[in-house]
């Protein structure tokens, strides 16, 4: 079994155990952005992975939402923001600066904020011409202060009253419920070895403990019925600014369960 892992600290409660060899898991263990796993799972490379949350809606007739398991926030996410030299509300028609490891985040920043005028870079970077970057992961956790900043999770939370879920698990669909319960046992050891998930992330980024544990205890590594319906409004917003297609089978309920 391959099995895709996102690079970011931000799973690590989950994959931790998984990396440590802890749980049983005897396949190989691929690490990349979510934009690396994304392409992988577009080309049926990976049985298991995580992905972006709105990468499902290019591959669902070949793999299924792993059950139970995502990644997402209640309100403030911390590693999902935008840096901008001007007031948010001021941003229409500029240029956005998004980084090339997102997929969600830039869909997001697009429902959250219309007309701005989005361009990828591997390293954005604020200018009088790019007034605003989009950053996500551990490079958002670490980037200095802008003069105004936009948490995406906390403005999801504010224009919805949902969760935003930011990733997904998925398996190919000819998998039986194996991946659910790597997933859900690699969760709990994490749970149950919390101090070294959190010295992990120290390890990793170089941020003091204290910021690390407040970081994950922003984050849920739950998938449930309220994850689910925010996942698809999330897709039908984004589906009424053309910013993505929408297949008419995940609009039923039954589609995240086959």
């Amino acid at each position: 079994m391959k099995l895709g892992c996102i690079s970011y600290i931000n799973v690590l409660p989950v994959t931790l155990g998984l990396e440590l060899h802890q749980v049983g898991f005897e396949g190989e263990l691929v690490r990349g952005e979510p934009n690396q796993l994304n392409a992988l799972t577009r080309q049926g490379l990976l049985d298991v992975t995580a992905v972006s949350s709105i990468e499902y809606l290019s591959c669902w007739q070949t793999y299924r939402v792993v059950q139970g398991v995502g990644l997402s926030s209640p309100a403030a996410v911390q590693s999902v923001k935008l840096f901008s030299l001007l007031p948010i509300a001021e941003l229409s028609g500029k240029t956005v600066a998004v980084t090339k490891a997102s997929a969600t985040s830039r869909t997001l920043l697009q429902v959250l904020v219309p007309g701005l005028k989005v361009v990828d870079m591997e390293h954005p970077r604020l200018s009088a011409e790019q007034p605003a970057v989009l950053l996500i992961g551990d490079q958002a956790l670490t980037a200095a202060p802008a003069p105004y900043e936009l948490d995406l999770g906390q403005a999801w939370k504010d224009r919805t009253g949902y969760p935003m879920v930011f990733a997904v698990w998925l398996a190919r669909r000819s998998l039986a419920e194996g991946p659910e319960q790597l997933l859900h046992r690699s969760r709990e050891w994490g749970q149950r070895h919390w101090s070294r998930v959190i010295a992990e992330g120290v390890a990793r980024t170089g941020l003091r403990e204290a910021t690390i544990a407040s970081y994950f205890a922003g984050m849920r590594y739950d998938l449930g019925a309220r994850e689910l319906e925010s996942l698809n409004l999330f897709y039908r917003m984004a589906a009424e600014q053309g910013l993505v297609q929408l297949p008419a089978a995940l609009s039923e309920e039954k589609a995240w369960s086959v």
